[in-house]
């Protein structure tokens, strides 16, 4: 990726997650369908459907980090609008990644 390009990290187990709480399978972060948008984008700042650690911790502990708990969730609606805006020229800059996990026993 290059320096003019900005992504957040997700996981099977937060897709997981958002699949069981919308009852629906097949989420699709990037092009989500009209009908649940909505409703994904405010579970999207739950710290438990980011897949994200970083941010996770900016939800639970933002007194830590010096912020406030509802700018964390303005920035992750933020991101999700700018994103799924095909015609926001800065859609095309920012992406969402699938990290794949391995459990090390």
């Amino acid at each position: 990726m290059t320096h003019d390009t900005f992504y957040m990290c997700t996981d099977d187990i937060a897709i997981d997650h958002l699949e069981l709480t919308l009852e629906l399978e097949g989420v699709d972060l990037w092009n989500p369908r009209d009908d649940y948008k909505e409703d994904l984008l405010e579970l999207l700042t739950l710290s438990d459907n980011l897949g994200s650690s970083h941010i996770g911790m900016l939800l639970k502990y933002p007194d830590k980090y010096g912020l406030d708990r509802d700018m964390v969730r303005s920035f992750i609606r933020a991101y999700f609008n700018i994103l799924w805006d095909k015609e926001d020229p800065l859609s095309e800059k920012i992406f969402v990644i699938f990290l794949d996990l391995m459990i090390i026993a």
